[in-house]
């Protein structure tokens, strides 16, 4: 039965899902501290200073250093070297 009121916009969700950290965060709650990311990506090629720091694997190339290019973390899962906001898949791209 249609009682003449227009239904309501659902409202918008409690968190959101940043698309630089793929955490999960509160808008309400956004600082320029809460998001830490790599803003490089992570790469295979030999360090500025020639030099390898962990064992190779097999089917590596023997010239093969993996690392974030931003700041030389050899780990795929080393914490974010910057902080910023953090921006769901929702916002505006900078």
């Amino acid at each position: 039965m249609d009682s003449g009121v227009p239904a309501s916009a659902p409202a918008p969700p409690k968190h959101k899902t940043c698309r630089k950290c793929k955490a999960s965060y509160d808008p309400s709650a956004n600082t320029r501290l809460s998001c830490r990311f790599h803003p490089s990506f992570f790469v295979c090629r030999r360090h500025d200073d020639q030099k390898r720091y962990y064992e190779l694997r097999d089917g590596d190339p023997p010239y093969a250093a993996k690392f974030y290019d931003c700041c030389g973390a050899e780990d795929p899962d080393a914490p974010g070297c910057t902080t910023d906001l953090h921006r769901s898949y929702d916002d505006a791209q900078d």
